[in-house]
């Protein structure tokens, strides 16, 4: 009776786990230059040199009470990571990162869930400045 009783525990345990660790989702993304009222306002693909500030922008669907995290990449190397909660789904999330000079080029942002998985990278380009003479 005790190992009828363990299995059909066992078996409800991975049910559980498989109703509860539903996909994250991205329902809306992107890369702009300022938030109101909940979303991003400037979005582009392309950026002038001078553009200051960026903000990333997600709608999430999916990551119920938990965290996604932008990872800002600049030249194949990790420039920031932003950690953000989610309080429920759907959920909107952004991030800021300052673009300095000489940080002209390919740039992208990596959403990923709490479990670790990239479920979608926003890729964007900030143009270089004039050359001086």
């Amino acid at each position: 009776m005790k190992s009828v009783i363990g299995v059909a525990a066992f078996c409800l345990m991975l049910f559980a786990g498989t109703v509860w660790a539903a996909d994250v989702v991205v329902d809306e993304s992107g890369v702009g230059t300022s938030i109101e009222k909940r979303s991003a306002v400037g979005v582009a693909t392309q950026f002038p040199a001078d553009v200051g500030k960026v903000v990333a922008f997600t709608k999430v669907r999916g990551a119920g009470s938990s965290t996604v995290t932008h990872r800002w990449i600049y030249a194949g190397e990790t420039a920031l990571e932003v950690k953000l909660p989610v309080g429920g789904s759907p959920w909107r999330v952004w991030s800021e990162k300052n673009i300095r000079k000489g940080q002209e080029g390919d740039w992208k942002v990596e959403v990923i869930d709490a479990g670790g998985k990239v479920v979608k990278t926003i890729d964007f380009k900030v143009e270089a400045g004039p050359k001086k003479q």
